[in-house]
């Protein structure tokens, strides 16, 4: 890494130990040693005149960088972020600038569920349920086309998958709300500003639930606990106890899904926020899944082989499969549907990139799998809904689509739903 940008500083700002870990290797803690021990040297050359360097010396050079940085920041604008050590401040002041606006907008969010011609036609008792993935690629998904069998359960239940979707954004922070929201890529505004359609199924009587594998942070907001906390029970299952090398599964949501499942409303909308193909990859999955082999079992990957990586990564996808059908096989017998969409894709070594969140919109991380399963009985009483979804299953799709169309695939209608944007339309 050359430089920082203000979604570097979001990621240690908003992450936990367990996730910021999962990308402290060796490697990293080697090149932060090294550029701290030449930062010194540098600092006594330059206080030559003196036998030794002194702290003062040091925080002097420290202050003018930041003043420099903060200056460019203020009063021009770069193509690009600053390179270290100015891009440091120049990116913390742009994510200073970024929260102050958050808070802001999130204080005063739009409710719009409470748009006069908010209605429902027929499926009373609906149960809808979104997945949320992570880091998941399309491409590594067998259903589509992947040579690798990585979604056997999917493909036996007929679940539908769309092949052509774009995320909104390469991190979940950015992703998530986007998804949530009637936000697109041109105007992010109403991902902190607006309320999100869990508001709208709850103020037409649903029952809500936010089920996380994903830590939240503390009391503080973040631009996805706010929406989280729109539903009438939110639950993270991870405590922060664990350190990195402890498993993180997802099939440990399912027994809050039963419980959720079984309260006794005739609609629900439950939302699971999955920690799916998230590097540290070996442990977001169990032996069981271990069908790839060799794994990459180091805290870098780019100190793995690329069949390591690969083989880890598949192995998720694996996992990811099998936790969908966990889900489904707990409604198949009602009047629901499944969503599932993931909120970025992930670099594999393309060009020397791992992970997400780069940058440069890069295909690999813009990529997703976008999955809907509809039960016998939905097909039954939605039928024509039923007929436009495999009408889409070759259209191009982005994260916007999914607003509108997890509402109006309920039945609900409103003219906060743009019928262009539903794959029910």
């Amino acid at each position: 890494m050359t430089n920082l940008s203000a979604q570097s500083i979001a990621f240690a700002a908003e992450s936990n130990l367990e996730e910021a870990s999962a990308f402290i290797g060796q490697d990293l803690i080697t090149r932060v040693l090294t550029g701290l021990v030449i930062s010194i040297v540098i600092i006594c050359v330059y206080n030559r005149s003196r036998l030794q360097c002194k702290t003062w010396t040091k925080l002097k050079l420290i202050l003018m960088s930041a003043i420099v940085s903060v200056s460019l920041a203020l009063y021009y604008e770069f193509p690009s972020p600053l390179p270290l050590p100015f891009g440091i401040f120049e990116a913390t002041l742009t994510y200073a600038k970024e929260q102050q606006r958050f808070k802001e907008m999130s204080q005063a969010k739009t409710d719009i569920s409470n748009a006069g011609d908010l209605a429902q036609e027929g499926n009373e008792d609906i149960t809808v349920i979104l997945i949320i993935g992570e880091s998941a690629r399309s491409d590594h998904f067998h259903i589509n086309g992947y040579p690798r069998g990585t979604s056997p359960n999917i493909e036996k239940l007929g679940v539908l998958s769309f092949k052509d979707v774009t995320s909104c954004g390469v991190s979940t922070r950015e992703s998530v709300p986007c998804m949530m929201t009637r936000a697109t890529p041109d105007d992010l505004d109403p991902s902190i500003g607006e309320k999100s359609f869990i508001s709208v199924f709850k103020r037409l009587g649903f029952y809500t639930a936010w089920i996380s594998n994903q830590r939240v942070m503390g009391d503080n907001d973040t631009p996805i606990t706010s929406i989280a906390r729109e539903a009438e029970y939110v639950y993270f299952g991870n405590k922060g106890s664990e350190f990195i090398y402890t498993k993180l599964l997802d099939e440990d949501l399912l027994e809050t899904l039963d419980t959720c499942l079984n309260q006794p409303v005739p609609r629900k909308m439950i939302v699971l926020h999955t920690v799916g193909s998230h590097w540290f990859y070996e442990n977001h999955y169990t032996d069981a899944f271990r069908l790839y082999t060799p794994v990459c079992t180091q805290k870098e990957p780019g100190n793995c082989t690329h069949e390591e990586l690969i083989n880890s990564y598949d192995n998720t996808i694996l996992y990811t499969d099998h936790f969908i059908k966990d889900v489904i096989d707990r409604v198949s017998s009602t009047n629901s549907i499944v969503f599932y969409l993931s909120d970025h894709g992930e670099s594999l070594g393309e060009e020397g990139r791992f992970g997400h969140g780069q940058a440069g919109g890069f295909l690999e991380q813009k990529k997703i799998p976008f999955l809907v399963w509809p039960s016998n009985r939905y097909m039954i009483e939605n039928a024509e809904k039923l007929e436009s979804l495999k009408a889409h299953l070759n259209s191009p799709l982005t994260h916007d689509n999914l607003f509108h169309s997890i509402l109006d695939c309920a039945g609900i209608h409103s003219s906060i739903i743009d019928p262009g944007l539903s794959i029910c339309r």
